[in-house]
């Protein structure tokens, strides 16, 4: 078994292992690495770094599309003491001129000295580097190829910045968390050995996520790394455009761990064939974790039911919960203990922010365990005023321990909002039960209908059921009408012959199954429901951009499609 380390770069030099390692599907065939071979190449790198004049300390972007690239760029930064800054690449926007501002602003939050990018974006990385005045380095990942000079690495220390990971701006600008090297081991070493009890002799995992995010970046490659456990790497674009090749991968490899959102269960359920769950083994899997997202208990229900056939258990779901403020993971369940459900009274919970045990299965809202907080870590539920609430009633989730973040980088104002006393404010709402965490949903997000505080996940799941709604592309938020406050649902449609009777029909499925009045069902162009770079729902900005829409209609507040 592999020991826990100080730093991360202590845990990329410590490499050693020939027979296990990185594995990269592409288009073009697999590329692999074993760990010694990579702790190889990324000292290498890292001298690469430092030979273009880069320091200890620096921040350098990384805007690379390969996953191979990425890994060898992120470690060199890494074991070279300069702080990377994973970016999204442009091919997950519509627009390359958002784009460009989007990414410059990320860069001048971070005061970047350089730019670490593949060759095909050097040309949009000159655009977005000539708007931000502190970079004076651009180097092309293919460019590290050569020999620098046997330059002596730094000595990387546990209370250094190890990388600042930007937030994903679901409900504000996206803020630089600092992550330390000891946050960022104290993470990733309970995940490795106290949680998911990783054998590198029995273990070998799959992952499509983007490595530019935290679940991607730390769950499923830090973490196999300091185990030196094998990863098999997809590009995301490959699932997002063939979502069952996901599955496909696990099955071939027979990998025994692998996480994902509740939406890729959602699309793989939805896109599997015949032939293939007659042809899939995976008997293996035993850790199939869910998080980044609320998590419809529906979704995991029909996962399973689909791919039991192919040996595939429900004890292997782990429901998690986490932010990048966390470093990663605030709390998990128990390996092989599966989704634990507990079915909420809906009235109550709106009314008095209760969570009490539903007698009838129609008044019920079914929510997800999220398991318990990390070993060293303390999780609390707290009121507005910061008070401690009894155990089933809803309020702030807060949170403690090694793995809290330091802060916001260059941000004393936001650091100081959400770092307090020793706790991290998460902004999310959710309440304990018999020990284990159940999250509810965001506190910016809220919808308030006569007086009652509704989430807007729960709409949204039940509007999603609708034959012509488009999965993963609705979203609930309110606006102020004559009567006070109004429940606004704004989605994409999967069926342009259906949409004409779609709007009655969402509004239908709400009001009985919710109870809940929809004032308006809006019905927007393909891919325009506003997204994060990791896919979640913007909630904010759509309805930004609702209003500006009535705005622009002249309507004087009225909707332009209304459903009476």
């Amino acid at each position: 078994m592999s020991a826990r380390y100080p730093t991360l770069a202590a845990a990329v030099m410590a490499g050693t292992a020939k027979d296990r390692g990185v594995r990269f599907r592409e288009p073009d065939g697999e590329r692999a690495m074993s760990y010694a071979e990579l702790a190889s190449e990324v000292r290498r790198v890292a001298r690469v770094l430092l030979d273009r004049g880069l320091r200890p300390g620096d921040r350098l972007g990384m805007l690379v599309s390969d996953n191979r690239d990425f890994l060898t760029g992120f470690l060199g930064a890494i074991c070279g003491g300069v702080v990377p800054v994973p970016m999204y690449p442009p091919l997950m926007l519509g627009g390359l001129d958002v784009y460009v501002q989007s990414a410059a602003r990320i860069l001048v939050n971070a005061e970047a000295r350089g730019v670490f990018a593949s060759r095909a974006l050097v040309p949009l990385v000159a655009d977005i580097a000539g708007r931000v005045p502190s970079i004076d380095v651009v180097l092309e990942a293919e460019e590290c190829s050569y020999c620098p000079p046997d330059l002596a690495l730094p000595d990387v220390q546990p209370d250094h910045l190890a990388f600042l990971q930007f937030t994903s701006g679901t409900t504000s600008a996206p803020k630089g968390v600092m992550v330390t090297h000891r946050a960022l081991m104290a993470n990733a070493s309970a995940l490795a050995f106290d949680v998911l009890r990783v054998d590198p002799r029995r273990d070998w995992g799959v992952s499509w996520l983007p490595m530019y995010h935290d679940m991607g970046l730390i769950g499923m490659t830090i973490v196999p790394l300091i185990m030196q456990a094998s990863m098999w790497f997809l590009p995301p674009l490959t699932f997002l455009k063939a979502p069952t090749s996901w599955i496909e991968a696990i099955h071939e490899v027979g990998a025994s761990i692998s996480f994902a959102p509740n939406f890729a269960y959602s699309l793989v359920t939805r896109r599997a064939t015949e032939a293939q769950l007659g042809r899939w083994n995976l008997s293996r899997w035993r850790v199939a974790g869910c998080g980044a997202e609320l998590i419809n208990p529906k979704t995991l229900v029909a996962f399973q039911e689909k791919l039991a056939r192919c040996g595939f258990r429900p004890s292997a779901f782990l429901p998690c919960y986490g932010m990048a403020e966390a470093t990663l993971a605030i709390t998990m369940t128990p390996v092989d203990e599966g989704m634990t459900t507990i079915p909420i009274d809906r009235a109550r919970l709106a009314e008095t922010g209760t969570a009490v045990r539903a007698t009838e299965p129609a008044s019920a809202l079914e929510l997800v365990s999220c398991g318990c907080p990390l070993p060293g870590h303390e999780v609390w539920i707290v009121d507005d005023a910061g008070t401690d609430v009894p155990e089933g009633h809803v309020g702030e989730i807060t949170v403690r321990g090694p793995s809290i973040t330091t802060g916001y980088f260059e941000d004393p104002v936001a650091t100081a909002s959400t770092f307090r006393n020793g706790w991290l404010h998460t902004g999310d709402l959710g309440f304990i039960r018999d020990g284990l965490l159940y999250v509810s949903g965001r506190q910016k997000e809220l919808i308030i209908l006569n007086g009652r505080n509704y989430h807007p996940e729960p709409i949204e799941w039940a509007a999603a059921e609708v034959e012509g709604v488009r999965r993963g592309a609705v979203v609930a938020f309110s606006r102020v009408g004559a009567d006070g406050e109004q429940l606004v649902i704004a989605l994409e449609s999967s069926n342009e012959t259906a949409e004409e009777t779609l709007p009655r029909r969402v509004a239908k499925k709400i009001r009985g199954d919710l109870g809940l009045h929809v004032s308006d069902v809006f019905i927007v162009p393909p891919r325009s429901i506003p997204k994060t770079t990791s896919g979640k729902l913007r909630r904010n900005h759509a309805r930004a951009l609702y209003l500006g829409a009535l705005a622009a209609r002249g309507q004087d507040g009225q909707p332009p499609s209304v459903v009476r």
